[in-house]
């Protein structure tokens, strides 16, 4: 009990004095270091400087309340569905575009197998495309369907002409790659129950309007998969999902709407008009209307759906450009600054989503400056460096190692870093246009297949390599000839030029695509299996351990090497899940791998499907839970230095990737 408490008051203290180190020497910097006699052009970069600084430090400062202000919250609790006086009607909404129906055909399977009186669900599809196919499926499937012809307003647009049509008291949203898992209604539904039996178990929620689940990704992003750190680290999106946006509803009540997953009070849509449609982002603007109306939005942790992550460089750069434009716009349209509908500390979460997304102009900044100095002798800071560096170097050693043990071992500071020196290379320019009002008002849809498409990845390459190119340069060029003091004069300088290097030379990893072996995602299931003889005497059993739509690999109990592969009945399958029993008939399949491990009785087979599983059953297996080859957290040994070695390693993997593309394009 001591030692907590030690544990505690260190920690807190730790965090108080990396505040108050970093405010002196940003007061220090205003007072003493601004360049302001150096011309009008070097002044003003130097005050842009330290405006960089203030807001990088001061977003850390927000992360540091949230989890100071969270110590000693718990998580709102709920009662079981069985548990609830009275179960509601729920509309679920899938909102599709132009995806392609296997897609589309997951998502709806999710929705049927959740876990809720099928008698008050409903689920529709909501349609943007019109098609005809897709209304088939919805038909075929036995669910609802909206179609809009004219749409002007995208997303907002088709959700709101559905919406109108339909009456359930609460509404649940997903995009068509996100499929619910079957738990879903039971992980939201009993926070909205009888206003009485919530307020009694969480006196903050008195005006619930959102319960938003985490976006949960089944597959690697492209900093998992292009770093090959897809068992080392998290997805990117996981450090918003199931941290800042969970701890931002734990303490204000005012988490962000982030498209999917989620579960809606229908009146408080339509208190505010249902999803506003001047904005590329009308899940962030719903989040401020509601809280500008006084309605409450929180987060959980535990995922309850799961996705699609982006798999190419293009296609990521192309839905990032749409976020930050879309959130400007919101904030501009919402007065987000001024807005007095909105309290100061509920205006926290708005404020510090429009200011990440300036956090790539701030990293060109911070490269820009010290390489200035190293070119041309100008002096963005006008101090001396030993000075610097006393001012400088304690509250940025604490700060960094408050955010790396303040973000529940989910992702280090550095990495964070990392990825915004990638998105750096092409944020800044639609971040400055969309600022001035220079709108982008067209709705593009994120492809989230392998499309194998390498035209962005050179662009960023090009981008990136000139930045590295100078670091480079710059680092040899500061360094060269110097000796003993000198070089600890100028350590500063040398310090960020190698830190700057050293991300950019892991968002040029990024970049750089790396071959796809398996065009669908494997998952670790737990299940039973038997393979039946031709002859029907006899058959094999074994223990699944994963599958995919193209197959499943399977350890064989007691074979004692009597295996007959020819014998096998290849259409004739039989699973068992949790007492449940998968029988899949008429569905032919190969025996890829056939092998023994260690010359011991334990057989694996791995088998392909020769066509596409079309199995309920089996689908729901597959995708409903999440993907346990992911790690739900960072590895905390895992160091820069080991991500630079594993990338080095594996570089002439990527080079011979990429030469075999461009021969078969040819």
């Amino acid at each position: 009990m001591k030692l907590n408490k030690l544990k505690k008051f260190l920690k807190s203290s730790c965090q108080f004095f990396a505040v108050f180190f970093i405010i002196i020497y940003l007061i220090w910097r205003l007072v003493f270091t601004l360049p302001l006699s150096n011309g009008l052009i070097i002044g003003v970069f130097g005050i842009t400087l330290l405006g960089c600084e203030a807001v990088s430090n001061i977003t850390a400062f927000y992360t540091i309340y949230l989890k100071y202000a969270s110590r000693k919250q718990e998580f709102y609790r709920k009662k079981t569905l069985g548990e609830v006086s009275r179960i509601p009607h729920v509309d679920l909404f899938i909102c599709t575009h132009n995806e392609d129906c296997s897609i589309l055909r997951k998502t709806i399977i999710g929705a049927l197998r959740i876990q809720y009186p099928s008698k008050k669900l409903h689920i529709y599809v909501s349609d943007d495309g019109n098609r005809k196919e897709v209304s088939e499926l919805c038909k075929d499937l036995g669910i609802g369907y909206f179609s809009v012809k004219g749409n002007k307003h995208a997303k907002s647009g088709n959700l709101n002409y559905s919406l109108k049509r339909t009456s359930s008291e609460l509404v649940a949203f997903f995009d068509a790659d996100m499929i619910p898992f079957s738990s879903f209604l039971e992980d939201t539904v009993p926070y909205f129950s009888d206003s009485e039996e919530q307020t009694s178990l969480n006196k903050n929620l008195t005006n619930l309007a959102m319960v938003q689940t985490p976006q949960y990704f089944y597959n690697p992003d492209i900093f998992q998969f292009n770093l090959n750190l897809e068992h080392e680290i998290i997805n990117e999106q996981d450090f918003f999902s199931k941290d800042i946006n969970v701890l931002t509803g734990l303490i204000n009540q005012n988490s962000i709407f982030t498209g999917s997953n989620a579960l809606f009070k229908r009146a408080a849509l339509e208190k505010v008009g249902y999803f506003p449609t001047d904005s590329l982002t009308e899940d962030f603007s719903l989040s401020i209307l509601l809280v500008a109306n006084g309605y409450q939005t929180i987060s959980t942790r535990k995922p309850s759906a799961s996705g699609v992550s982006p798999t190419e460089v293009s296609e990521v750069v192309k839905q990032r450009v749409r976020w930050a434009r879309g959130v400007i716009q919101s904030c501009q349209s919402a007065h987000i600054f001024l807005n007095r509908k909105i309290p100061l500390k509920k205006k926290l979460a708005f404020w510090n989503s429009y200011f990440y997304w300036w956090s790539f102009f701030r990293r060109i900044i911070f490269i820009l400056s010290p390489l200035l100095f190293v070119f041309t002798g100008i002096k963005i800071v006008d101090a001396n460096f030993g000075l610097l560096l006393i001012m400088w170097a304690p509250g940025y050693i604490l700060l960094h190692f408050v955010l790396n043990g303040s973000g529940d071992k989910l992702r280090s500071d550095r990495l964070g870093e990392i990825q915004e020196q990638f998105y750096s290379l092409f944020l800044v320019w639609p971040v400055l246009l969309e600022t001035f009002r220079i709108r982008e008002r067209k709705f593009k849809v994120t492809n989230k297949s392998v499309v194998s498409s390498y035209k962005k990845n050179i662009e960023l390459v090009l981008r990136g390599g000139i930045s590295w190119l100078l670091c480079l340069i710059g680092i040899i060029n500061f360094n060269m000839g110097k000796f003993g003091s000198e070089i600890m004069n100028g350590s500063i300088v040398t310090f960020w030029i190698i830190m700057h290097f050293i991300n950019l030379t892991l968002a040029l990893f990024t970049a750089i695509p790396r071959k796809h072996y398996r065009m669908m995602t494997r998952f670790p299931r737990e299940g039973k299996v038997s393979f039946f003889y031709k002859d029907s005497t006899r058959k094999l059993e074994g223990d699944i351990l994963d599958v995919s739509e193209k197959g499943l690999s399977v350890l064989l109990k007691n074979t004692n090497n009597n295996i007959v592969i020819e014998k096998i009945d290849t259409k004739n399958l039989e699973i068992i899940n949790n007492q449940r029993k998968i029988i899949m008939k008429n569905n032919s399949f190969l025996i890829k791998r056939f092998f023994e491990k260690d010359k011991s009785k334990e057989t694996f087979v791995g088998l392909e499907f020769d066509k596409e599983i079309d199995d309920l059953d089996y689908t729901e297996f597959i995708y409903n839970g999440v993907n346990q080859d992911l790690p739900e957290q960072q590895n905390q040994m895992l160091t820069i230095f080991d991500c630079l070695l594993i990338n080095f390693n594996n570089f002439n993997h990527k080079i011979k990737f990429l030469k075999e593309s461009f021969c078969n394009r040819k």
